[in-house]
Formats: C-alpha cells, sequence, structure tokens
C-alpha cells in the first residue's frame, strides 16, 4: 500500500453489526489485493441510532438531516 494516503470514513451505529460487516468487507478487500498484514485505512463514527429514530418518528427529519451530514463533515 506504499504511496497510498486515503482514508475511508464511515458512519456506523444504525447497526452495529452492519458496521462490523462493514469494516470486515473493507479489510477482506485489502487483504485480497495486497497481503494478510494489511488492513483499511479507515475511521469510523458511530451514531446513536435510537436518537435517530426518535427524531425521525417525531417528523424532525431535519434534525437528522443536520446529525448525518455533521458527522459525514467529521469523518
Amino acid at each position: 500500500m506504499a504511496g497510498t494516503s486515503g482514508v475511508i470514513g464511515l458512519l456506523g451505529g444504525m447497526s452495529w453489526g452492519s458496521s462490523a460487516l462493514y469494516h470486515r468487507g473493507l479489510n477482506e478487500s485489502v487483504q485480497r489485493q495486497f497481503d494478510a498484514h494489511h488492513n483499511a485505512r479507515s475511521v469510523t463514527l458511530t451514531l446513536d441510532y435510537e436518537e435517530l429514530l426518535r427524531l425521525g418518528s417525531d417528523d424532525r427529519r431535519d434534525a437528522v438531516g443536520d446529525i448525518l451530514h455533521n458527522a459525514a463533515v467529521r469523518v
């Protein structure tokens, strides 16, 4: 992976299970391309899904969008 400097940003928390699958898939892909000692350079910001559900059920989709946008900017 010499010469690569990219870092993949992920938003997690919608389901910890899916977050784990994303990490596994990324790292397995990197290992197939390079070798077993490489990992994907990534950072995950985990959100509280309960908060997003509550805001969504209160019809506060604007607040959900703001949370997701701000999280995406951070990663």
